[in-house]
């Protein structure tokens, strides 16, 4: 399976909100990228606050606004691949 393939499988099994915020993170990716080839931002790792949005100021603003389950960290793959849960302690 090639990796769009995966992306696209992964897309289809997730919640709206996970969708909202990938596609966002997506897009200011993207326009960083042209911006980038434009030669009119510095590469991702030099971005300062005064500049665009970053990925990680799109994460940042993300984070802990997207109801899962309590153990999606330990099941994600679980969640994610659909593999029987991991029995693991407390």
């Amino acid at each position: 399976m090639t990796p769009r393939e995966e992306l696209i499988q992964a897309i289809e099994q997730s919640p709206d909100e996970l969708i909202r915020a990938l596609l966002e993170l997506l897009r200011v990716w993207q326009q960083s990228l042209v911006l980038q080839q434009n030669a009119a931002m510095p590469p991702l790792s030099q971005v300062t606050p005064e500049q665009p949005k970053t990925a990680w100021t799109v994460l940042r603003t993300h984070a802990g606004s997207i109801e899962m389950p309590e153990d999606w960290s330990k099941e994600h793959d679980h969640y994610l691949y659909g593999i029987p849960k991991q029995a693991l302690e407390p």
